[in-house]
């Protein structure tokens, strides 16, 4: 993993793994499945900015604005952040991978990443589209399928 990457993810609040470790290995009953997954779209979006991703728009975002990413300065639309592979699935995962994989924060944190496949659609007109449906909203050449792959083969 590079320094540049390996730091970004050391700087990524610990709060998400503590809540996870403490629920899955310490067996903490307090901690609820709603408070992960709060938790987990929290880091993903503190994830999207300090990693810099290009979240793309939805087709008819890119239609109204011209744009194919999404840029809260310049998208002015009510739009709505679409998980691709959704946080609950991710979450659960993410409890096996440190339960019986033993992974650390920055191990953890990496498949985070890697896994965080986004689209941003528009709220009223596109909310058929949710889930791995929402891959339909990218347009081929933008779409991340190892990112569904990687997310169904690990473990």
């Amino acid at each position: 993993m590079k320094q540049k990457r390996k730091d970004l993810l050391n700087n990524l609040s610990s709060s998400f793994y503590d809540l996870i470790y403490n629920k899955v290995v310490m067996s903490d009953s307090t901690i609820t499945d709603p408070e992960l997954n709060e938790m987990l779209r929290m880091l993903d979006k503190q994830i999207e900015k300090d990693f810099e991703l290009k979240v793309p728009n939805s087709p008819l975002i890119f239609t109204k604005t011209g744009f194919r990413f999404w840029d809260k300065k310049r998208v002015k639309e009510k739009v709505e952040r679409d998980h691709i592979i959704e946080v609950s699935d991710r979450l659960n995962k993410a409890k096996q991978l440190v339960l019986f994989r033993g992974y650390d924060k920055i191990k953890l944190y990496n498949w985070i990443e890697k896994t965080l496949y986004l689209v941003y659609r528009l709220k009223k007109q596109e909310n058929n589209y949710q889930g791995l449906k929402g891959e339909e909203l990218i347009s081929k050449e933008l779409r991340k399928p190892n990112k569904i792959k990687y997310f169904e083969e690990v473990i």
